[in-house]
């Protein structure tokens, strides 16, 4: 029972903190892919009528198109890094669980 209400109070505690976790990385990487097709984006609304092309926006969006780009490799590592942390704590709950 006791081990029981281990695993029940870690999961119900971390539960938020994972959710928390994976809303922000899912926010970074839809940023990220925005960030990465904004000259599309741009050129997009100008061809539409949404707005006038300038090259200045032109300009801020290739910029961070290339934020995005150099920004992915850290984007990465930091994923898997999360991956790695919760599989780690899922197969410790395992451990508990099964000891």
């Amino acid at each position: 029972m006791k081990k029981m209400g281990v695993v029940i109070f870690n999961v119900l505690v971390t539960s938020w903190a994972l959710f928390t976790v994976y809303v922000l990385i899912a926010s970074a990487w839809f940023s990220l892919a925005m960030f990465a097709i904004s000259p599309l984006l741009v050129l997009g609304a100008a061809a539409v009528g949404l707005q006038h092309f300038m090259i200045v926006n032109f300009g801020l969006s290739v910029l961070l198109s290339m934020a995005a780009i150099i920004f992915l490799p850290a984007l990465i590592k930091g994923t898997r890094a999360v991956q790695r942390f919760v599989s780690g704590f899922f197969t410790q709950m395992s451990l508990i669980w099964h000891s």
